[in-house]
């Protein structure tokens, strides 16, 4: 394994000033070949079962989807569609570098671009996608002869994790802002190497220039969005008018509930899950009402009533399995009046992506609905969405009590 980060390394000063940045991981018993978890490269068994210039291909190939933060630049758009166009590019850049791709990924490559009429070579994922989004692009080409066909959010089970390279600890212990900024920078000194060394790819520049446009600014949005649902103003005859006698009154509604649906399924990470209990918190701490804590994953895990902050602490994270949401909505809204709010927090990595959304969109013409997510943004009529991330360390020890 570490032979071929060598390899991979000799290659292109691209890869010699970016690759060993990143964290790889050896997963004992998993039968993937290569996985994108998050921001860390995770190498199956199926990996060493390949010839050794196809292990550099596809270690290379996941590393550009983190170097270039795909994850991030995903932003609501359908995943299927924006992963081929990804893995397009992906190999597109691999392929620039000098890297000798399997017949495969060039006929992968060949067909996107007839599909489109864009060279992966010289566009940019968003480019890309852009142009698959209007054709069936997804039910012709037959993705299963590609070692990552099951998607780059499918974990396989394994048994043991051998760490090959642990990455810079810079990048992968901050705040995903902060993350972009990082990779920006690396791959800025990257590109300099590899220009004085004679070339750089047109694919390399037009992502460069699509990872360094601005994120959504988050922090206080999510709390903000719940203040103005939970602060509704309701007229009343049951209450005079203080003013004018031949008016209703006025009373601020105190909602009984509020349900919190928090994602418990393995594409989420324990940053993640502390930052959704952290916002969570908030809420119990901000409003009178009860709160509902519903940790899901392919279905409804456990509900709890949560009345104070310190509740959360008794609450083990229950979960770790595949990403439905479709079933937990529709329960959640037989279950709650049509005044609670209801706030889910999730990747919206979905298994059931179209069935969720429908299913969240038949919720917000019920009630209040308000989407936190720290990956895809899912577009659903009515709902409220918010990009979050991570908190500070100093913020979660501020809302620790």
């Amino acid at each position: 394994m570490i032979e071929d980060l060598y390899a991979a390394t000799a290659l292109s000063p691209f890869w010699a000033a970016t690759l060993w940045r990143l964290r790889i991981v050896r997963r004992v018993g998993a039968k993937s070949v290569v996985e994108l978890d998050g921001y860390t490269i995770a190498v199956g068994d199926h990996y060493l079962q390949l010839p050794p210039a196809h292990r550099v291909a596809e270690l290379l190939h996941v590393a550009t989807h983190i170097l270039f933060d795909h994850v991030g630049r995903m932003a609501g758009r359908d995943p299927e569609l924006w992963w081929l166009a990804a893995d397009a590019v992906a190999y597109s850049i691999v392929e620039s570098t000098g890297v000798e791709l399997p017949k495969y990924a060039k006929a992968f490559i060949e067909a996107i671009k007839y599909l489109t009429g864009l060279d992966p070579r010289a566009a940019s994922v968003e480019d890309i996608y852009d142009r698959l989004v209007n054709t069936s692009v997804k039910y012709i080409i037959d993705r299963s002869q590609l070692p990552t066909y099951r998607g780059h959010f499918y974990r396989e089970n394994y048994n043991v994790e051998e760490e090959v390279n642990r990455g810079d600890p810079t990048i992968y212990a901050t705040r995903p802002e902060n993350r972009r900024r990082l990779l920006l920078e690396l791959i800025s000194a990257a590109s300099v190497a590899t220009k004085r060394a004679g070339y750089l790819s047109l694919s390399v520049e037009k992502e460069y220039v699509k990872l360094a446009e601005s994120t959504t600014p988050w922090r206080g949005s999510l709390r903000n969005i719940f203040a103005s649902a939970v602060a509704a103003v309701l007229e009343t005859w049951t209450r005079p008018n203080r003013r004018v006698e031949a008016y209703p009154g006025v009373r601020r509604r105190t909602y009984t509930k509020v349900w919190c649906l928090v994602d418990t399924s393995g594409s989420i990470s324990d940053e993640e899950y502390t930052l959704f209990l952290t916002e969570v918190a908030e809420i119990a701490r901000r409003t009178q009402s009860k709160v509902m804590f519903v940790q899901w994953e392919v279905g409804i895990k456990a509900v709890h009533e949560v009345r104070r902050p310190s509740d959360l602490e008794k609450i083990s994270r229950i979960g770790f399995g595949g990403t439905v949401l479709a079933p937990v909505i529709r329960k959640v809204t037989e279950l709650a009046k049509p005044w609670e709010p209801v706030v889910v927090f999730s990747d919206f990595v979905l298994w059931d992506f179209s069935a969720a959304v429908d299913a969240l969109s038949k919720a917000a013409q019920r009630g209040k609905v308000i989407l936190a997510t720290t990956a895809v943004r899912p577009r659903v009529p009515g709902a409220r969405l918010v990009q979050i991330a991570e908190p500070r360390v100093e913020e979660l020890l501020g809302m620790s009590g």
